[in-house]
């Protein structure tokens, strides 16, 4: 995690830098349109970076009614996957459109300038489509936890199961080779639910897992989950194995 972080804050800040710079040079040169379309890619790659650094030190958001707890990813987060989703859409639409029709300085031979830029149409409309289910969902995801049971949204990822069909929570995932920071929940039919990126929501995603081994171990207190107790046991195990723990256990200190 710790390597893939590095990597992950190294190749954003370069993308980062390199349309900064591009921006840079078109001023100079007075292609204004160009630099208008390179600050939005700039903006596109800003935002990602500061989310891998501060990932370690995310805080969930959380609330409580009386249908259940729902808990979402840190808010500095999600503003700015909404920040890079609508910079990607108006910088790859407007890069596709622009430089399609020659009105963008691209330092490349115009024929093949225009092929190149009209591929970016691809990655706008995804954009678009990211940034509108995030509108719906008002977010990148959550995790919504009633006395009944669990339901997990990731982007277009349903997951939901009830607790008296849960056997086991834990950590290990291997069927999702993707999932990074996992959580998954097995069911008596042998059905695994996962939550797959849990450390956007808390550090390690340590916390969210202790707090739902607690109400699937602990089905008379699931009540909790209907008001702020619920928050509360959530926040003491923030704080518990939260940014501290995750500095530790990344950095742990040298034998002897």
């Amino acid at each position: 995690m710790v390597v893939l972080r590095r990597f992950s804050i190294t190749i954003l800040a370069i993308a980062f830098l390199v349309c900064f710079g591009w921006a840079v040079h078109a001023f100079r040169n007075g292609h204004h349109v160009t630099m208008i379309v390179a600050l939005a890619l700039a903006a596109l790659w800003f935002p990602a970076l500061i989310a891998w650094v501060i990932k370690p030190k995310v805080k969930p958001r959380a609330a409580a009614d009386h249908n259940g707890t729902v808990i979402r990813i840190d808010w500095r987060v999600d503003a700015g996957l909404y920040v890079c989703l609508t910079a990607g859409t108006l910088a790859f639409g407007s890069f596709s459109i622009l430089g399609v029709t020659g009105r963008l300085n691209i330092p490349l031979p115009e024929d093949i300038g225009r092929h190149y830029a009209a591929i970016f149409f691809l990655p706008a409309v995804v954009c678009l489509v990211l940034l509108l289910r995030m509108v719906y969902c008002r977010g990148a995801g959550y995790v919504r936890l009633t006395p009944d049971g669990f339901t997990f949204v990731e982007s277009f990822r349903i997951r939901s199961g009830d607790w008296s069909d849960v056997v086991h929570i834990t950590d290990e995932a291997l069927e999702y080779p993707g999932a990074r920071s996992p959580i998954a929940v097995v069911t008596a039919d042998r059905q695994m639910h996962v939550l797959k990126e849990s450390a956007w929501f808390t550090p390690g995603g340590r916390a969210l897992l202790e707090l739902m081994r607690f109400y699937w171990q602990h089905p008379q207190a699931r009540l909790e989950l209907t008001d702020d107790r619920a928050l509360a046991r959530l926040e003491q195990l923030h704080l518990e194995l939260g940014p501290g723990v995750q500095a530790a256990h990344e950095n742990p200190p040298p034998p002897g």
